[in-house]
């Protein structure tokens, strides 16, 4: 079983990997492949699009019935 959760914060470190993996953003390889997502750019982004969302942006992350991570 799959379940989408609102990551907390300080789980911000699992968009940090999977930004920086370079498997994972084959798919941007034309556009520069990896994005870096430095700890200083996570308060803004959290705000953005967890905290003040306004109804118009969603994002969650993916956890398997173990509680890990993974999507």
């Amino acid at each position: 079983m799959i379940e989408a959760v609102i990551p907390a914060f300080e789980e911000l470190w699992f968009r940090q990997r999977m930004l920086c993996d370079e498997a994972t953003m084959s798919f941007n390889h034309a556009w520069g492949g990896t994005i870096p997502f430095p700890e200083d750019e996570w308060k803004p982004w959290y705000d953005y699009w967890i905290v003040n969302h306004d109804n118009q942006r969603y994002y969650r992350y993916l956890k398997n019935e173990n509680g890990d991570f993974v999507g």
